[in-house]
């Protein structure tokens, strides 16, 4: 999907429900220092230093309502990763050694829209702006549904899902109060007699 097409769809869901009072604002900002240590023997000593020494920011705004039946969520980051690590990944990628994404950090690449940006790219710095929540949710009797960038996964979340086949935290992951969003259309149907069925589509771009 296009740039155009990605922007006209953030325009149109942020328009409906610009109208919406009583907006509930929130955010955090994180930073972390870590270092590791490989042995000579580790393919990433290969291709970095042996203790690597990396920062990290993590800078979130939100911006939740609910109004009647409605709600929506938009969160907006900025995720920065600074030191030795960002090199490395990149050898690693152009050995052809890793998948995905070569920076660690969220990309788009395969979502339905693409709402991330790519801001810095040194051989030091890895750095992205992006939407990781921007959806619009009914919450009927029975009928719920959701549309847009939003979470999507099975159990409390805190620890490694072995079933969340779509976006589980990685078992080695440190923070865990954020899920990275995915572009979906969610639908929940609730029974009389307190059971439901649910309806899960994640589209994603085949690269």
């Amino acid at each position: 999907m296009n740039s155009k097409a990605n922007y006209l769809f953030s325009f149109i869901l942020c328009t409906s429900i610009a109208s919406a009072e009583d907006w509930s604002f929130g955010g955090h900002l994180k930073s972390h220092l870590a270092t590791t240590h490989y042995n000579s023997e580790n393919i990433m000593a290969d291709y970095g230093p042996e203790s690597p020494l990396d920062s990290s920011l993590d800078l979130r705004l939100t911006a939740e309502n609910r109004w009647g039946a409605w709600d929506t969520q938009i969160h907006y980051e900025i995720l920065a990763r600074y030191g030795d690590s960002p090199k490395t990944q990149r050898a690693l990628a152009d050995a052809g050694l890793v998948g995905i994404t070569n920076t660690g950090l969220p990309q788009d690449k395969r979502r339905l829209f693409k709402l991330t940006d790519e801001w810095g790219h040194t051989d030091k710095l890895d750095a992205v702006q992006r939407l990781d929540r921007l959806y619009l949710g009914y919450n009927g009797e029975q009928l719920v549904m959701r549309a847009g960038r939003q979470i999507v996964t099975w159990g409390n979340g805190l620890i490694f899902q072995p079933f969340d086949i779509f976006s589980p935290f990685s078992p080695l992951a440190i923070d865990k109060e954020y899920k990275t969003g995915d572009d979906m259309l969610y639908g929940q149907w609730l029974f009389n007699s307190g059971d439901d069925i649910q309806v899960r589509p994640v589209p994603y771009k085949v690269c």
